[in-house]
């Protein structure tokens, strides 16, 4: 069955997700994280990079995942943050949908999933490689290098905002969607995710990316 590369251009008639407020947490996120580290609204300060995830894991040289830092004030790793937990905008840091926020399907207009991606060198949030693409694209001077998927180390689940180390579900055990997938398809070579239905993707061996078909 011929294939096609599933992270094709995307028509330019798609039209970027809206950009909601950062998330309120539904049971999510600790009262002290907005408390202490709530950003003010306005259009200015929405992309100021000062606020950290609502907890941060990273992956140990003998492979396990640790929570390093939390913002909740009851966990042993609730400290203050200097320098070593990375800083977002509320934008960044906002959930975004594949269906502009009708059925509240994350993702973006490209794919659906409930993950970030962590931009290798800038540190940015995008949704997906193409959404950075979209950025790339605007009349403004700071400006990312073109996001490598296969550089991507870290995601943030976008229901929880826990930022953790690449992989197929969250790890966040306050999470209400802790070992649930962020989507139906994840390639751990690609860093690719989508929650499509009714799509079949493989990741070839031979081009080393990931296509529809069989």
């Amino acid at each position: 069955v011929a294939s096609s590369t599933v992270a094709s251009a995307v028509g330019s008639a798609a039209a970027p997700a809206s950009v909601h407020q950062a998330m309120s947490g539904g049971g999510q996120l600790s009262q002290a994280h907005h408390m202490c580290f709530s950003v003010s609204s306005g259009v200015a300060t929405r992309f100021k990079r000062e606020t950290p995830p609502s907890a941060y894991f990273k992956k140990t040289e003998d492979g396990e995942v640790k929570l390093v830092w939390s913002s909740d004030p009851h966990s042993a790793q609730f400290h203050p943050n200097e320098g070593s937990v990375p800083l977002f905008s509320a934008s960044e840091l906002a959930p975004t949908y594949h269906d502009g926020g009708i059925n509240h399907v994350l993702g973006c207009p490209h794919y659906a999933r409930s993950c970030k991606l962590r931009h290798p060198t800038s540190g940015r949030l995008y949704t997906c490689r193409l959404c950075c693409e979209q950025t790339r694209e605007m009349a403004t001077n700071d400006k990312d290098d073109a996001l490598d998927r296969y550089e991507v180390s870290e995601v943030l689940c976008m229901r929880c905002n826990a930022l953790q180390p690449a992989g197929k579900a969250c790890v966040n055990p306050s999470c209400q969607w802790v070992g649930k997938p962020f989507a139906r398809y994840s390639c751990n070579i690609c860093n690719f995710y989508d929650d499509s239905q009714n799509k079949s993707i493989y990741h070839c061996p031979f081009c080393n990316v990931c296509r529809t078909g069989k």
